[in-house]
């Protein structure tokens, strides 16, 4: 389980990252800068979340997350 930060790898500048609560609300967005990118989620309640990462409207992948405090 992810606490307070995720590292995603391989990425391009100017992905996004969307991340979705169990009940599909959008949670947090955050742009990629860098090929190997922290993201932080220091700020979201423990649960299962949906992190999806989208490049040029289009996602590459989705999958799921633990948020354990």
């Amino acid at each position: 389980p992810a606490q307070d930060y995720f590292t995603l790898t391989g990425m391009s500048r100017n992905d996004r990252v969307l991340i979705y609560n169990s009940l599909g609300q959008l949670t947090a967005e955050r742009s990629i800068e860098t090929c190997n990118e922290n993201i932080s989620i220091g700020e979201l309640d423990s649960g299962i979340y949906w992190v999806s990462v989208i490049r040029d409207d289009r996602v590459l992948m989705s999958l799921p997350m633990s948020i354990q405090k």
